[in-house]
């Protein structure tokens, strides 16, 4: 898998931890995606500008792409002080677009018999499934920086705080409810 980026400019290790998320998907399903890219603008001038992610399909399955918009999460989905300070953290909440965009690609290409309208509920459950697996797998290191967050008094405003341990307090009731896990769709 093709780690690349386009006019973005960070110190995060997106290829460590793209490879750990792509690592989690059951190989068969990512077959045929070529690439992920970061970009700071979509190259399909379709895709919604405002999306945190867009799924370009290859032909045939083969050659797809991926591409995260790093403003778009900047601006809704991850403080870019996560990426910076807590990158267990942002690395989870990136975790979930690319896995909806691989969901795409399960849909289109190696799911078949989902019919086309009940597509987004399909993604919906695949990647909550991926999630599910990620979070399980870095479990220690993810509640750990969450912790850190909810107690650092000196970079985090009592909010801040507040929600990260509220946060962390999610994900630990979330996994006991699931202790079986979540299926793949």
């Amino acid at each position: 898998m093709k780690v690349t980026f386009r006019k973005i400019k960070s110190n995060f290790p997106f290829d460590k931890y793209c490879k750990l998320i792509f690592a989690v998907p059951p190989s068969k399903d990512i077959i045929g995606i070529r690439e992920i890219r970061f970009v700071d603008t979509y190259s399909h001038p379709k895709t919604d500008h405002d999306a945190l992610g867009c799924y370009l399909q290859g032909n045939n399955g083969q050659n797809a792409v991926i591409e995260i918009h790093i403003p778009n999460i900047l601006k809704g989905k991850i403080h870019e002080f996560n990426f910076t300070h807590y990158p267990e953290v942002a690395a989870l909440l990136l975790s979930q677009v690319i896995f909806n965009e691989i969901g795409h690609h399960v849909h289109k290409f190696k799911r078949r018999g989902v019919k086309k309208e009940k597509r987004e509920i399909f993604v919906a459950k695949y990647t909550t499934a991926c999630y599910y697996r990620y979070l399980s797998s870095r479990k220690a290191k993810i509640l750990t920086e969450y912790r850190r967050a909810s107690r650092n008094i000196h970079e985090m405003d009592k909010e801040g705080r507040e929600s990260a341990l509220k946060s962390r307090d999610e994900i630990i009731a979330w996994l006991e409810e699931n202790r079986e896990g979540v299926p793949l769709p």
